[in-house]
């Protein structure tokens, strides 16, 4: 192309010249999220609202590369609720604002969830229809906030025990195996329209988790519980990667069952990776995108969601988990997200 420019003369150099210059703005401008369409594919990753308020250069990569966002902890329940019955939506209002000024789906996360509980909740002695009292008017309080601005909601996130069956835990204790059913209930009588998804992590290979999550969705399914989806977090590692055939099995099977899949929060974890550090961020790539690739080839993977955005805010410190590096420069990640996208 740049060679033939040479030849040309006067008014024909000029043009061609600005062709040429339209057409690299446009492969320029080209973000993640235009690539994904064509997949039906939500691309997207969770937010941090210190850096939505004050950094150009972050809001620069959502509106380019993103259409879907999730609040890394305005929409839990110690945001939320931080006093009972007294509820505070501001960060999320925010988000959501945002999120529907750039036309961009929100995700909720999450309802319920045995971690960042209100002190008021965890000092309390309460008893089993206390206890349910709250569960229920926090979530449906909560869920029909959002109505029509939030597309998904995770219901009930890490129930699973990594040692197998139900997490102890608060919620389980007091009110019951049978909570999780009760919620997804609640959450759709506030919301008949948002998908429902039950949300873990070490679940997306096939493995003893996995096979609980399976069993626990399946049994869901049967007791006519409204239940949209399944999120697979994948907090994964360099060193110890899943099977892509397992990943693929264990999507099918909950295809299978109707069930959708959204990879939630997904980042690779790198260091102790025996190599430079060109071949370590080369590693974090490739599993990138071989995972972009298999959600692409499942007929249920319909969202695909990093925790965090780039490497200067992540729960990962030190690790390089994410697309970009701490300066928003787009990382060997993101451009094997880009040529999986691409089919390439």
């Amino acid at each position: 192309m740049y060679l033939g420019i040479w030849f040309l003369k006067g008014n024909a150099m000029k043009h061609t010249a600005l062709l040429v210059s339209l057409l690299l703005g446009m492969a320029q401008a080209q973000g993640l999220k235009d690539l994904a369409q064509k997949h039906d594919l939500l691309i997207g990753g969770a937010i941090d609202l210190r850096y939505l308020l004050d950094d150009p250069d972050y809001t620069d990569i959502l509106e380019k590369d993103f259409n879907v966002l999730v609040a890394e902890n305005a929409m839990k329940m110690d945001a939320t609720e931080p006093q009972q019955n007294e509820f505070n939506f501001a960060l999320g209002d925010l988000l959501a604002t945002y999120a529907s000024k750039h036309n961009m789906k929100l995700r909720g996360h999450t309802l319920l969830w045995h971690q960042q509980v209100p002190k008021w909740i965890t000092s309390g002695t309460w008893n089993k229809d206390e206890l349910e009292a709250i569960m229920k008017n926090h979530i449906q309080t909560v869920a029909a906030h959002y109505q029509g601005k939030v597309f998904a909601w995770d219901v009930v996130n890490e129930a699973i025990s990594d040692s197998g069956g139900m997490r102890d835990t608060l919620w389980q204790k007091t009110l019951g195996d049978d909570y999780i059913a009760r919620a997804f209930r609640y959450a759709r009588e506030a919301d008949p329209e948002a998908k429902l998804f039950y949300n873990d992590y070490s679940s997306e290979g096939m493995n003893q988790k996995s096979n609980d999550v399976y069993a626990l969705v399946k049994k869901l399914k049967e007791q006519g519980v409204p239940i949209d989806g399944v999120g697979m977090q994948m907090h994964l590692s360099v060193l110890n990667p899943p099977s892509m055939e397992e990943v693929a099995a264990n999507m099918k099977r909950l295809a299978d069952l109707g069930l959708e899949v959204h990879i939630t929060e997904f980042d690779v974890r790198s260091a102790g990776y025996p190599g430079t550090p060109a071949e370590r961020h080369a590693a974090v790539g490739k599993l990138y995108g071989d995972v972009v690739k298999v959600c692409v080839q499942a007929s249920n993977c319909t969202a695909f969601m990093t925790w965090g955005v780039a490497d200067n805010h992540t729960w990962l410190p030190g690790d390089s988990p994410l697309m970009y590096d701490g300066f928003y420069n787009p990382k060997p990640a993101y451009f094997a997200v880009q040529e999986a996208l691409k089919g390439q």
